[in-house]
């Protein structure tokens, strides 16, 4: 009876608040690469995917199919690993020496981020998508399939 009041108190809460689906899903439109993942996955892009840290628990659950390459479980990739995705992020000198990114077939970049300047300029990657959070970048390599045929526009 009490775990029941417990529930019915928390619905109550959250209806008197306006909470909604449409304002979660607004919410996590502002925080996390949404609009991002939604591209990855309709059309259809293949990996491996490089993301930044903040970010990897969501890209792990919203695209299952993909492995990302950092996430809240750093230290089972040791602290090498994560230091030097934090120097590419950060777009240390060295940032186009990344193995991980170099092998990578997308790049879902915050937009804020100093790495997703320098993927944009970089011959190596080629902007498929971007709006006020993320960009995705895909390979630009053997003919630029990964990449595909044409950029969309910002969103």
């Amino acid at each position: 009876m009490i775990v029941l009041g417990v529930v019915l108190l928390g619905i109550g809460i959250v209806r008197a608040r306006g909470v909604t689906e449409a304002s979660l899903d607004a919410a996590v439109a502002r925080a996390f690469p949404s609009g991002a993942a939604l591209f990855v996955e309709t059309h259809g892009l293949k990996g491996p995917l490089y993301n930044g840290f903040d970010w990897g628990g969501y890209l792990s659950w919203r695209l299952p199919n993909l492995a990302v390459s950092i996430d809240g479980r750093a230290n089972l990739q040791g602290d090498e690993h994560f230091d030097r995705s934090v120097a590419t992020w950060r777009g240390r000198k060295d940032w186009s020496s990344d193995p991980e990114l170099m092998r990578s077939g997308i790049v879902i970049a915050d937009i804020n981020a100093p790495l997703a300047s320098l993927v944009k300029s970089s011959p190596r990657f080629r902007l498929l998508y971007e709006d006020s959070v993320a960009a995705v970048f895909g390979a630009a390599e053997a003919g630029g399939e990964q990449a595909g045929n044409t950029a969309v526009p910002r969103q």
